[in-house]
């Protein structure tokens, strides 16, 4: 998009017109700077800002539900999975009953990607294809980018790697 372009008559939601999936460049850039590892990269914006589902849900292919693994108002986690102790292992078991299993770090046979910053936030990216991975970036959009572009203070790095078993697949 050019200057003039960047700015549409459309409505617009935190910079996106939903009608088109076009966002403008300062949103881009708050982007970029959320996670400086997209800048200069390729990435794309590959849906308008959804508040109605999270990172979690996105992994499991869902677009409907803000899953987290406490008892957390607003939040949802499947009763057939203990959400007690660490917030890693039990996302880790959440997918583990989905059929997935630990990678053993292999970035080249994952799924799923579990960050982990320093404040013990996490976030799930999901593999599209053999470089590239889609997340759910909170309420705003999701995006289809390199695993180690999101890595950095917002949800700190990879602390766990899953695949999916044979039966799943």
């Amino acid at each position: 998009l050019d200057s003039a372009e960047s700015v549409e008559r459309a409505p617009r939601v935190n910079g996106c017109d939903p009608r088109t999936d076009t966002v403008d460049r300062s949103y881009r850039a708050e982007v970029e700077e959320s996670f400086p590892g997209l800048v200069g990269a390729r990435w794309k914006i590959t849906s308008p800002p959804d508040r109605s589902y999270n990172c979690l849900a996105w992994a499991l292919g869902l677009t409907h539900g803000w899953y987290a693994p406490a008892p957390l108002v607003g939040f949802e986690w499947p009763p057939d999975v203990s959400w007690s102790g660490d917030d890693i292992e039990a996302i880790t078991r959440l997918f583990e009953s989905r059929g997935f299993v630990q990678s053993e770090d292999d970035e080249a046979t994952a799924d799923l990607a579990i960050f982990q910053n320093a404040g013990a936030e996490w976030h799930v990216a999901r593999r599209l294809d053999f470089t590239t991975w889609t997340s759910k970036l909170g309420e705003h959009v999701d995006i289809s980018h390199a695993l180690d572009a999101l890595e950095g203070a917002v949800y700190g790095r990879v602390v766990r790697l899953m695949r999916r078993t044979d039966a799943t697949r």
